[in-house]
């Protein structure tokens, strides 16, 4: 069972935002990759490849691989680095380049990504 000053620090003022961004760029990066992924697959790519389906699979692995490459680089810089300072800045980071990305996707171009 979950104990309940666990469940407290969803109230308190300092750790609601951080739950909150974190929560929300969670179905940004889901959200974005899904869409992403379906506009390569069935959108552009559909002319070349016979299975797409399989080639969704790819994508999906191959979009989850820069989470896997850059957590320890990210653990490092916020060990070394003030905390807030590195959450936002990449999170300033992420807002450019998805802005970058959904103006890609609006437009279905597939270059800007």
């Amino acid at each position: 069972m979950a104990d309940h000053r666990q469940l407290s620090l969803l109230t308190t003022q300092r750790f609601l935002p951080l739950f909150v961004a974190q929560a929300i760029g969670a179905f940004n990066d889901n959200a974005f990759r899904l869409s992403l992924s379906t506009l390569y697959v069935y959108g552009s790519l559909s002319k070349v490849i016979a299975d797409p389906e399989a080639m969704n699979s790819y994508l999906a692995a191959l979009l989850v691989l820069p989470f896997f490459l850059f957590s320890a680089l990210a653990g490092q810089l916020a060990d070394k680095f003030d905390k807030a300072l590195v959450a936002r800045r990449v999170k300033l980071l992420e807002i450019g380049l998805i802005a970058i990305a959904s103006y890609s996707l609006y437009t279905e171009n597939i270059t800007f990504n």
